[in-house]
């Protein structure tokens, strides 16, 4: 992508988040990222199923930057999505939560925006021909990353309304 710097940071040794050296990893990793004027676009493909406060803290501070914080919603699995639904942090208001899903035609790699996981909770995007929704998140976040390399001014909402008004869903319900 033109004009866009990638960077891998690796906040914790597990997917997911048990112990506090992950959380403390994590909250440094997310901070530090924030902080940063060359990174505007966040992949997180690990999760818990419990809130935990500092790691909300640090997205809600990365999201007042006016970047974009992708999160795994951990639905690609129909045991995980029955029983659990999203799990977090994708199920927080502040990130963008992304799944895979079985692909149910020649697609393309099109995307989707707005599935239902769990007794109403939606991921925000869901990539067809991903086996999971981490490989999915980190599509659709490289997607949001080349957006915005191509077009720096855009905020963080004009990059998501880009998003869902390109995505199969929005032509399909249009």
């Amino acid at each position: 992508a033109p004009n866009a710097n990638i960077t891998s940071v690796r906040g914790s040794t597990a997917i997911v988040i048990l112990f506090p050296n992950h959380i403390q990893g994590i909250v440094k990793s997310i901070w530090n990222l924030a902080n940063r004027e060359d990174i505007r676009v966040v992949n997180m493909s690990m999760g818990t199923i419990f809130n935990v406060h500092r790691i909300t803290s640090a997205i809600n501070y990365f999201d007042t930057e006016g970047k974009i914080f992708g999160s795994a919603a951990g639905t690609s699995f129909e045991e995980i999505k029955r029983l659990l639904g999203v799990i977090y942090p994708a199920n927080l208001s502040k990130t963008i939560a992304v799944t895979g899903i079985e692909n149910r035609e020649e697609t393309n790699f099109e995307f989707v925006a707005g599935e239902t996981a769990h007794v109403g909770e939606a991921v925000d995007f869901c990539v067809e021909n991903s086996a999971a929704s981490s490989e999915a998140t980190a599509r659709m976040m490289g997607m949001f990353a080349l957006l915005w390399s191509f077009n720096p001014d855009l905020t963080r909402t004009q990059c998501y309304d880009i998003m869902v008004q390109a995505s199969h869903f929005y032509e399909l319900q249009g």
